[in-house]
């Protein structure tokens, strides 16, 4: 992609800093010559989300969070499918994540990355159609978006006298 002459902003996991320290360091050590590219492994830093114009990403977490709070396109690229709970087919709910990743990103497969430059386009294409499902799915899922400390200060305390 940085020979496309897209700015790129690789954000990484916390914990690919820790288990994949070398891998970051060849691709830092392979793409440093491109102006248009950088590592951000500083989580704090915001920056590189409240100015990106669309987040390339796998099935991670952060595309939920991109989406609801950015409200920007999200380009899903199928790999390997995150599952962390080895019940999963026992629970009989769409993940939310899934729901927001069928009804507003754009997936694309692995093997489809020569033509990333089309997955893009066509990520903010359908987005500015898809946009406004944001705020369905948040209200029909029952996101809390305000006083989030407050709340889950009071289910814990909820939890804790029911005792």
């Amino acid at each position: 992609m940085v020979d496309l002459n897209y700015q790129v902003i690789l954000r990484t996991h916390p914990e690919s800093v820790k288990r994949s320290y070398k891998t970051l360091k060849k691709i830092s050590k392979n793409l440093q010559t491109f102006d248009n590219f950088e590592i951000n492994t500083d989580l704090t830093n915001l920056n590189p989300l409240n100015e990106s114009s669309i987040l390339i990403t796998d099935d991670g977490g952060i595309a939920l969070e991109y989406l609801i709070i950015y409200k920007k396109p999200v380009l899903y690229i199928n790999h390997i499918k995150k599952i962390h709970n080895a019940f999963f087919d026992k629970i009989k709910l769409e993940p939310i994540e899934d729901q927001f990743k069928k009804e507003v990103g754009t997936s694309m497969g692995i093997a489809e990355l020569d033509n990333i430059s089309f997955f893009i386009k066509k990520a903010e294409k359908d987005f500015q159609n898809k946009k406004n499902k944001i705020d369905e799915l948040i209200f029909k899922n029952k996101i809390i978006l305000k006083d989030q400390t407050r709340n889950a200060k009071e289910v814990v305390l909820k939890f804790l006298n029911n005792d």
